[in-house]
């Protein structure tokens, strides 16, 4: 199998392959958050207002802005990478990423998993490192060889179908 494509950098899309990566750690922080609400509830009711303002608006700043911050830190230091034109080729061998600023090659032993999410596929190599390759500027017949070959490698959990509708929803980057 070879399969080449070019993709154009986005930075939603990035944006949202970051998001998913880390749900767990923001799932985390988001609780840290309502914590910090029902420490609110529990300072108003013993009638101490100032503590329950100021837990309540911690609890707002660790529940949205602290993890819209981390995505946006994630991507700021991603984008050097990854916001360049970058070229992937899929062999027997594994998944190849070039670009002006590198030459990578995940074999496909080192993968865990791939995740398909709208426009484009999340190569797991372990818990916490995620390669996000998109699959808007793939044609239509290499993304079904594609995803046929990752099935059958163990690697995509989903129907070829289920996976195909997800990969296929994405919008195509902005020009």
């Amino acid at each position: 199998m070879r399969i080449r494509t070019e993709v154009q950098p986005d930075r939603r899309r990035l944006a949202a392959a970051l998001r998913h990566a880390q749900r767990r750690l923001i799932l985390a922080i988001r609780a840290g958050g309502v914590i910090f609400w029902l420490l609110a509830l529990i300072y108003l009711a013993l009638g101490a207002e100032a503590r329950a303002v100021l837990h309540a608006v911690g609890g707002a700043v660790i529940f949205w802005a602290v993890p819209a911050f981390l995505i946006w830190l994630g991507g700021w230091a991603s984008w050097r990478i990854y916001g360049i034109p970058t070229g992937w080729e899929f062999t027997d061998d594994g998944v190849h990423a070039h670009n002006e600023l590198m030459d990578s090659t995940i074999r496909w032993p080192a993968l865990n998993r791939v995740t398909p999410i709208p426009g484009q596929l999340l190569f797991t190599i372990n818990w916490f490192q995620v390669v996000p390759v998109p699959t808007t500027d793939m044609a239509p017949e290499d993304l079904r060889t594609l995803v046929r070959f990752l099935r059958d490698r163990g690697l995509i959990r989903e129907t070829d179908s289920e996976t195909l509708a997800t990969v296929s929803s994405g919008t195509q980057p902005r020009k």
